[in-house]
């Protein structure tokens, strides 16, 4: 591993707002407090740059100790690494069609104590399940039927899972193991946003606004991040909001509806691009940030805007938090927790160096 120091500022924020309506699409206002602090915290890279390529999420198996890396450039596309030396220990997944192989997954679930012989890989556009064992072979297949695409998934309990979706009939919606059935919160939350915050076509609500879910079991909530838009929410499962907040970027995406019912957007959808990975870890809510991307238009512009931020949430209210900028680091949907260790794991894919790396976050001192 390669130890580094890096300076990290640390500006604690406080956001309150309203709801608007359509002439006011920001819909929040927020407030900066005038206390900032300058900090110095360590974080790890992994060193593993040359065994990820384009790495989508991660999770750590509890039981080998290792962490288990949905890699979307290699043909076995679940990467086994160790997390202490950072070796390429397996690999498995095989891309294709068809029973038993993978093309896209969303989603991976670590084996438990409980249950040390499963792992469930989220298949993202073809709404399966594929299960492994302990030993990474495969299993067998869950086909699940609901409209929409798998978006983001964590377990509730053992044996119970709760997912996120775009296009579908709810955003979120829970899974049982055992049973392999579908429910739905009693009070659906159709969409992560309302019309009052962005002037979105109805009917392109379901496909706009996919979101990364999180979930804390102490106090039986649902923390949903919309990827294209900065809305952090917070609901009790039977679907009833509890709180709202807007991003520190406020961005609202323009566009227009077509008429096969999807939502064009007159931006270059690249740029604007949020894709949070979240964890809950003790009393807070972890936010990794990845803000906008480059603007693949103007190539000679390959900078990333704001992709390097982690937002530490006070679960009691979201209008408390602490903003941490880590340089030469640019976030992607993945991240993991090990709480019994205070820390977080993140997936560095800066394009400005080859590969992609794991960063260790210590966040000992925010809990």
């Amino acid at each position: 591993m390669i130890n580094r120091i890096v300076t990290i500022f640390i500006v604690a924020l406080f956001l309150c707002g309203c709801a608007g309506n359509v002439d006011d699409i920001q819909g929040y206002e927020k407030i900066e407090s005038k206390n900032v602090v300058k900090a110095e915290i360590p974080f790890v890279e992994l060193g593993v740059r040359d065994l990820l390529r384009v790495p989508m999420e991660i999770t750590i198996d509890p039981v080998k100790d290792v962490f288990l890396v949905a890699d979307d450039g290699y043909n076995e596309i679940i990467r086994v690494i160790d997390r202490e030396s950072g070796a390429l220990i397996d690999s498995f997944g095989t891309r294709g069609d068809g029973l038993g192989y993978l093309n896209y997954p969303r989603a991976i679930l670590g084996p438990t104590q409980q249950t040390p012989d499963s792992i469930y890989v989220l298949e993202g556009f073809e709404n399966k399940i594929n299960v492994y064992n302990e030993e990474y072979d495969f299993v067998r297949q869950i086909s699940i039927e609901w409209e929409g695409l798998f978006n983001s998934a964590k377990r509730i309990s053992d044996r119970k899972i709760i997912l996120s979706t775009s296009g579908g009939p709810s955003l979120v919606a829970f899974f049982d193991l055992d049973t392999e059935k579908l429910s739905y919160p009693s009070n659906q939350p159709l969409f992560p946003v309302p019309f009052d915050i962005a002037p979105i076509p109805e009917a392109a609500l379901p496909e706009f606004f996919a979101s990364k879910i999180a979930y804390n079991q102490q106090k039986d909530e649902l923390y949903l991040a919309a990827e294209e838009i900065d809305v952090l929410q917070k609901y009790k499962p039977d679907g009833i909001l509890i709180e709202r907040f807007r991003g520190p970027d406020n961005f609202v995406p323009r566009g227009v509806l077509t008429p096969e019912g999807y939502f064009a957007r007159i931006e270059n959808s690249f740029t604007q691009v949020y894709c949070y990975p979240m964890e809950v870890i003790g009393d807070k809510l972890v936010v990794g940030y990845s803000g906008l991307g480059p603007n693949m238009d103007t190539p000679e512009d390959n900078s990333w805007e704001n992709g390097n931020r982690l937002f530490i949430y006070d679960l009691d209210g979201l209008e408390k938090f602490h903003e941490i900028v880590m340089e030469d680091v640019i976030f992607t949907s993945g991240c993991v927790s090990a709480e019994s260790e205070q820390k977080i794991y993140l997936i560095d894919v800066n394009p400005d160096k080859d590969g992609a790396d794991i960063i260790e976050v210590d966040i000992g001192g925010f809990l």
